[in-house]
């Protein structure tokens, strides 16, 4: 089902949109949405690929879900909330390190 739809475009963007229809030989409508899909299908990639990667990672049994039972093992209150990572001042351990490789 088709729905109209009225924008206001900055004069720019119609005059590029136009340029691209004539090149294409299309009109124009038929240019913004395909534009449009583009976009929306890019928007959708990461996240179709990410549902793909752990699906193939849970059906070859490389993902399993935490059993409550590890939980309750290796976390003492898994209720409490996370605590946040200290902030201590100077330069992160990372590029020390790399500093320090560099006058090997």
């Amino acid at each position: 089902m088709a729905v109209e739809l009225t924008i206001r475009l900055p004069g720019e963007l119609h005059r590029r949109l136009e340029t691209r229809a004539e090149e294409k030989g299309r009109p124009l409508d038929q240019v913004l949405l395909e534009e449009l899909e583009k976009v929306l299908e890019a928007e959708a990639e990461p996240t179709i690929k990410r549902e793909r990667v752990l699906e193939a990672l849970h059906s070859t049994g490389l993902i399993q879900p935490i059993s409550t039972e590890l939980v309750h093992k290796y976390v003492s209150d898994p209720d409490s909330p996370r605590q946040r990572p200290l902030k201590i001042p100077g330069q992160p351990l990372s590029e020390v390190i790399i500093e320090q490789r560099g006058k090997l």
